[in-house]
């Protein structure tokens, strides 16, 4: 099984996926609307890479559930990467319900015409953490 899973193949994901390929590392996808349901390769992964979406609501939030899906199927001690658009606070609220994880939020500055060249040659790179996750 692939050690680095690559959950969503949106823009960020699909980005990810070819750059991951690029550099002759194997990967893994799961993104059930794409036709790659087999979450066990959440289970065994040792990295996931969250890119799934997160549609704004008029409320001011971003609707996470997709985000949630993916932490539920993680298999323990593996380490999540929430590349997503979410509020701050919400990786510490996340890593509460999912304590088995480790939780790290790695915001992408992309734009999906250079997507691919954007995640090659990032202008910047801002990885956050949970306490818990910071050992």
């Amino acid at each position: 099984m692939a050690k680095i899973v690559i959950a969503g193949l949106g823009v960020v994901g699909s980005a990810m996926q070819t750059y991951f390929t690029a550099q002759g590392i194997d990967t893994a996808v799961y993104d059930p609307g794409k036709n790659y349901d087999d979450d066990t390769v959440l289970r065994t992964a040792e990295t996931v890479f969250i890119c799934v979406p997160t549609p704004y609501h008029e409320d001011g939030g971003f609707d996470d559930s997709a985000i949630r899906d993916v932490l539920s199927r993680i298999g323990k001690g593996a380490t999540a990467v929430i590349k997503s658009t979410v509020l701050p606070g919400t990786t510490e609220a996340l890593q509460e319900e999912y304590p088995s994880v480790k939780l790290l939020f790695s915001p992408e500055f992309l734009t999906e015409k250079t997507a691919f060249e954007d995640l090659s040659r990032p202008t910047r790179q801002i990885v956050g953490f949970t306490e818990q996750s910071a050992s």
